[in-house]
């Protein structure tokens, strides 16, 4: 059972303005409202892949990130 919130309540969640939820959702990196709403948990899930897709790149491990840090 999914437990729909307004688009206020996520971006409190996750430190966002209302508006970047929109736009997130709208790009396709947050899942789409249903009537308005937002799930949480799949909002919290995919924020949280698109955050380390961005850190660490596709293909790219922790370990390579670190490596590469200590050679610059």
């Amino acid at each position: 059972m999914q437990i729909l919130h307004k688009v206020a309540v996520i971006a409190r969640f996750l430190n966002l303005t209302e508006r970047r939820v929109q736009q997130l959702a709208r790009e396709g990196i947050l899942p789409k409202p249903e009537k308005g709403k937002y799930d949480l948990v799949r909002c919290v899930q995919t924020y949280v892949r698109y955050l380390q897709e961005r850190a660490y790149g596709s293909g790219v491990t922790a370990q390579d990130t670190h490596i590469e840090r200590a050679r610059l």
